[in-house]
């Protein structure tokens, strides 16, 4: 993706957290953003959250945290045909303890 785009595209991504994200929550992204290390949009959400996991074949696939809200414990990727993708996973840790409210949204 370009410069001007995979900027728009990495800015609604923080927007979109940013606006949501409630005190206490634990921060975790995952996504294929189909898009490659060198691109904008990657450098973008990179500078501004902690990349827990990224597959090692496409470098599509990406697991981002906030430091200040999780914990990477673990991670690791695996041959995922015959998808086009890796499977990639994290064992990841709140760092302060759910409420009784809590709530998961994907």
């Amino acid at each position: 993706m370009d410069g001007k785009h995979g900027h728009l595209v990495a800015h609604n991504y923080i927007k979109a957290v940013a606006d949501n994200i409630q005190p206490g929550d634990a921060m975790v992204v995952t996504g294929d953003f189909n898009a490659l290390p060198q691109d904008t949009e990657i450098w973008e959400l990179n500078s501004t959250w902690t990349l827990a996991a990224n597959d090692r074949t496409t470098h599509f696939d990406h697991i981002y945290m906030k430091n200040s809200t999780t914990k990477r414990i673990d991670w690791d990727d695996h041959n995922g045909a015959p998808s086009d993708h890796s499977i990639l996973w994290a064992d990841l840790a709140a760092l302060n303890p759910p409420s009784e409210q809590t709530e998961v949204i994907i």
